[in-house]
């Protein structure tokens, strides 16, 4: 839902419809896998992320694992958009290279916002302390959280880049495309 109120936030002087395609647009193409076992998180997704911070970082991932795991951290900074953990300035910035960029690129900032923080998450003493660290603001320099992210998207190996799709546009007209993307036994029921 703060995705949706920064959207709505941001474009409502445009005009609901307006608001209501960007919030689509996103829901469409950058998290398009997070209803796949609704209404738990999108554990293919988490478990991707992880893998690239064990990747670039075993030892804060470990950490991690220790305190809340990092699917958990992750997942509570991906629901929000980022909006907890950033100023709007901030948020604004890195929205732009988010939307610029492979749906993947949000995956990437998630890892690289971790390695930034890596001393205060290494050193927190419990799950406790890391859940309240990761639904905050705290002082940082977004330009080399976007910068980070980027090396890491680059230095990624194939095998465990984040899955995405093509990007979708909204079809023209008044209906929109079928969106099938979720747990058929949870709606079902």
């Amino acid at each position: 839902s703060s995705c949706c109120a920064c959207c709505c936030a941001f474009s409502c002087s445009l005009s609901f419809v307006c608001c209501f395609e960007a919030v689509a647009t996103i829901l469409m193409n950058w998290a398009h896998n997070w209803f796949e076992m609704f209404p738990s998180p999108p554990l293919s997704m988490l478990s991707a992320v992880e893998k690239i911070l064990v990747y670039h970082d075993k030892a804060l991932a470990e950490s991690l694992g220790h305190k809340g795991g990092v699917q958990a951290h992750a997942w509570s900074m991906l629901q929000s958009s980022m909006t907890e953990v950033l100023s709007t300035q901030e948020w604004l910035k890195l929205w732009d290279h988010i939307i610029s960029n492979d749906p993947a690129f949000l995956y990437y900032v998630s890892v690289s916002f971790m390695i930034y923080f890596r001393n205060p998450i290494m050193s927190a003493g419990k799950e406790e302390d890391l859940q309240m660290f990761f639904r905050r603001s705290s002082v940082l320099d977004i330009n080399t959280i976007v910068k980070t992210a980027y090396s890491l998207q680059a230095s990624t190996p194939q095998n465990l880049h984040v899955p995405t799709k093509d990007f979708e546009s909204l079809k023209p007209g008044n209906s929109f495309s079928l969106f099938n993307n979720f747990p058929n036994a949870e709606i079902n029921a």
